[in-house]
């Protein structure tokens, strides 16, 4: 989401998770767990800095509950 706040990625990150929550598959609905990163323009981390810290506000999301979206 280049050029996205941090409010705007998680928006779209919740409308995410509201848009497959309405998906039933016979073990149940589907839920996501989101991990959300970013930087200011070119400056900051690295890209594989940034899927490192997007992976652990994974977990973060997912140790929280099911269908949570953090932003590291």
């Amino acid at each position: 989401m280049n050029g996205a706040s941090r409010d705007e990625a998680l928006n779209l990150a919740k409308r995410f998770q509201k848009a497959i929550s309405g998906i039933v598959l016979d073990t149940g609905p589907i839920t996501a767990s989101i991990g959300i990163s970013g930087r200011t323009g070119h400056l900051g981390p690295s890209q594989s800095e940034l899927l490192i810290r997007a992976d652990r506000a994974l977990y973060q999301a997912k140790a929280a509950g099911k269908s949570r979206a953090v932003i590291d």
